[in-house]
């Protein structure tokens, strides 16, 4: 039995958040769309974790708001669960690269995720942080 902490970013940049979408080659849910993030390394924090796994899949430099949604993913037939935590991020710089672990990524309405057919995870994920959003303004 494994378990694990992770943390995914939720990101703004404009209007516009990003999606990636997962390599074949990936271990859990291989080919779908995602937003970046990854597991924590030892004696880093949630939000060190973050930056890096970000840099390392996209290219880009974040800056990071506030948390915005707490998560569980279970494969029982593995063995494993990995918690984690969403934040709520934006643009800061950078040129938009892909790592191996992804085949695409795009900048996209909020609004279009949760109006089209996209996982129920995502839009729970986006509608947490359009709260945010509208809390700062």
């Amino acid at each position: 039995m494994e378990i694990g902490f992770a943390t995914k970013a939720i990101i703004f940049k404009e209007e516009k958040v990003l999606l990636i979408t997962k390599s074949d080659k990936e271990d859990i849910n291989p080919n779908t769309v995602d937003i970046p993030g990854g597991r924590l390394e030892f004696g880093e924090t949630p939000e060190d974790a973050l930056r890096r796994e970000v840099k390392e899949e996209t290219g880009i430099e974040i800056e990071i708001i506030k948390p915005s949604h707490c998560w569980t993913l279970i494969k029982k037939e593995k063995e494993f669960q990995l918690v984690g935590v969403t934040f709520y991020c934006k643009f800061l710089s950078g040129i938009e690269t892909l790592s191996e672990e992804h085949t695409e990524f795009k900048w996209i309405d909020p609004e279009q995720i949760l109006k089209e057919d996209f996982p129920e995870w995502l839009k729970k994920e986006i509608t947490a942080a359009l709260d945010i959003k509208k809390s700062l303004c």
